[in-house]
């Protein structure tokens, strides 16, 4: 999508982000929006991973 799309677009990613690996990869596809039920899993993994 990414490639057919201006880089004013912003594209969404919905469904199957459960991760924080599942939405690392998509962003690195070029995703800028996410909608994902699991947020708060997510989120709570991203402070897991930040913590030294």
């Amino acid at each position: 999508m990414r490639k057919h799309c201006s880089p004013d677009i912003q594209i969404k990613a919905a469904g199957g982000i459960r991760k924080l690996d599942d939405m690392l990869r998509v962003i690195e596809i070029g995703v800028t929006r996410i909608g994902a039920s699991a947020t708060e899993s997510i989120m709570n993994e991203a402070k897991l991973r930040s913590t030294p």
